[in-house]
């Protein structure tokens, strides 16, 4: 995982699964789209994948586009693989 970090520019942490890169944005991230929220984005050699979820009011999310595509179930194993780390 990498981590982007500017003061201005807000928080941006980077994952990538083989060909799949996921980016987790905070509020001051997305200052000029949606400045009270964080962000979630998944490529899969395109973006296939966006939510954002207001800060103040975690129940209030957004998806802002969804593309099915191999990537998912891609992204369920890593998802499983990690709460198998966890146990």
């Amino acid at each position: 995982m990498q981590e982007q970090v500017n003061g201005e520019l807000g928080t941006h942490l980077t994952a990538n699964f083989g060909d799949i890169t996921i980016m987790y944005r905070t509020p001051k991230a997305m200052i000029f789209t949606a400045p009270s929220s964080f962000g979630v984005d998944i490529w899969h050699g395109r973006k296939c994948f966006s939510v954002i979820w207001d800060s103040n009011q975690l129940k209030d999310f957004e998806i802002i586009s969804f593309k099915r595509g191999p990537w998912i179930p891609l992204v369920i194993s890593f998802a499983e693989q990690l709460n198998g780390d966890e146990k």
